[in-house]
């Protein structure tokens, strides 16, 4: 199974931005298989996948077969062989683990490191403050030195629906994946409120409390980003197809293809 010029294009892209992207494809569009090359041309040895359950047969074990050969081991706290597996990904095995976000969340990820993290469907766990978010990137100071991320160099995001229309999740998705722009007004700013403040129109509403003064205590309320597509084009590396039979074309000058600085 050999990727179709699109996929390779892709590829390069990923491959030049040192193997961490946000794949931002519609269901269907190959981001497993995408995946799977890139375990194979990056060289990872160790690499873990965090998936939704229902996906691990039927699209990691499968597709990952098929496109690069190679056998997908479920890690859990089950089955033998899920507990023989998550023994040798501790050990530092070189293979293909897979689990599921319940279970990352539940686990003792102390022990975990690799050479590549993929974070399928990342909507499912990219709310600020959520404990996959946590988790995975952190989100007090306190939880940088044991977030799981930062222990596997190579880093990709997958989801069709990236954001779930609510664009305050892709603060995660920055944290996830680019974490070193971490400034003021850069795109993983370490503040999340700043962050906001900074990409997103708000307006002041009403809320149910009040103030010393018996008064309607106010909060804001974050909207659109103020500048649409801009974050998109900062980003490292943004893969977005959507679409995919009017999508790119062989000659890869469909509009979809988002240039940036990869």
């Amino acid at each position: 199974m050999k990727p179709y010029d699109w996929q390779a294009y892709d590829l390069d892209r990923i491959e030049a931005a040192g193997y961490r992207a946000l794949v931002n494809v519609e269901p269907g569009g190959g981001k497993t298989a995408i995946s799977a090359w890139a375990i194979e041309r990056s060289g990872a040895e160790v690499v873990l996948v965090v998936a939704p359950k229902q996906t691990f047969e039927s699209a990691w074990q499968e597709d990952v077969r098929r496109a690069i050969g190679r056998e997908v081991r479920i890690i859990g706290n089950g089955k033998k062989a899920e507990r023989e597996a998550l023994a040798d990904f501790e050990l530092g095995y070189p293979g293909i683990y897979v689990c599921s976000p319940q279970f990352m969340t539940r686990a003792d990820v102390s022990a975990w490191s690799g050479d590549m993290l993929i974070v399928d469907e990342h909507h499912l766990v990219n709310a600020a403050k959520s404990k996959g978010q946590r988790q995975l990137t952190g989100y007090y100071p306190r939880d940088w030195d044991t977030a799981l991320a930062y222990r596997f160099p190579m880093r990709l995001a997958l989801s069709g629906t990236s954001w779930r229309n609510s664009f305050s999740r892709a603060w995660a998705t920055m944290r996830l994946l680019w974490p070193e722009y971490d400034g003021p007004g850069q795109i993983a700013d370490a503040n999340y409120y700043r962050w906001l403040n900074d990409r997103l129109d708000n307006v002041e509403v009403y809320t149910n409390q009040r103030d010393a003064n018996g008064m309607p205590k106010k909060v804001k309320k974050f909207l659109n980003e103020k500048n649409p597509g801009q974050l998109i084009s900062e980003m490292p590396c943004a893969i977005t197809h959507f679409r995919r039979k009017n999508c790119c074309s062989s000659t890869l000058k469909g509009s979809c293809l988002r240039m940036s600085r990869s």
